[in-house]
């Protein structure tokens, strides 16, 4: 069995041990299985985002439905708002 040697842990182990990459000589990538979970889990902040995300959105919701019961005259005028605010900040990304 052909073996190849992680370029972070530095250990000799089999190619089953590391993703495939079309891109690569060998076809497998040069970090192990372990030690690319390992890093992908410290530098990888896309779960901690979309989870704060989600959060925020999840309050977002809860606020607006407490004016909508509470407040229903301003309802309106606050998700025009919102909605004027999205519309400047996806603007800018152009």
């Amino acid at each position: 069995m052909k073996k190849k040697k992680c370029s972070t842990c530095k250990i000799l182990k089999e190619l089953k041990k590391f993703h495939k990459c079309k891109s690569s000589a060998d076809g497998h990538q040069y970090q192990c299985i372990k030690c690319r979970k390992d890093y992908d889990g410290k530098h990888n902040s896309y779960v901690y985002n979309r989870e704060k995300k989600n959060a925020n959105a999840r309050l977002q919701t809860k606020i607006l439905k407490i004016i909508k019961r509470d407040y229903p005259e301003v309802y309106d005028k606050v998700i025009k708002r919102i909605n004027e605010l999205k519309a400047e900040a996806t603007d800018g990304q152009d």
